[in-house]
């Protein structure tokens, strides 16, 4: 009886491993996000005069009716009008113009929609300036 016990024991163990397994490949992976490739500028930069626009490519096309684009002064004060325009031969990159000259530590924050609705947000900074 013992013996049967662990047999029983260690099949529904093999089976649960194996259920597992076979899970895996349906498992969202990191690439399902549409992440953030680059940017111009780029984060960490220090650029000694302002940039005319921001632009950001994504790994996957966006959505521009959910999607937004905020470029702040070190005051939190937008420095674009709000609008961003995607690029007509990349769908994944979007270009936000300045209104207003970029000075001292810059933030931008982004959340954009992607295929399938998937939003990802984030932010990084920029400095214009010593």
């Amino acid at each position: 009886m013992a013996r049967f016990c662990r047999y029983a024991l260690r099949t529904r163990a093999a089976h649960l491993v194996l259920g597992l397994v076979m899970l895996l490949p349906m498992a969202p992976s990191a690439s399902a996000r549409n992440s953030l490739l680059g940017s111009e500028p780029a984060a960490g930069a220090v650029l000694a005069s302002s940039p005319a626009e921001v632009v950001l490519t994504f790994a996957e096309p966006i959505e521009p009716a959910y999607s937004s684009v905020a470029i702040l002064d070190g005051r939190r004060h937008r420095l674009d009008g709000g609008v961003m325009h995607r690029d007509p031969t990349l769908a994944g990159r979007v270009h936000v113009t300045l209104e207003r000259p970029a000075a001292g530590p810059c933030q931008v924050v982004w959340k954009v929609v992607g295929k399938g609705g998937r939003l990802t947000s984030g932010h990084f900074t920029f400095q214009v300036g010593p």
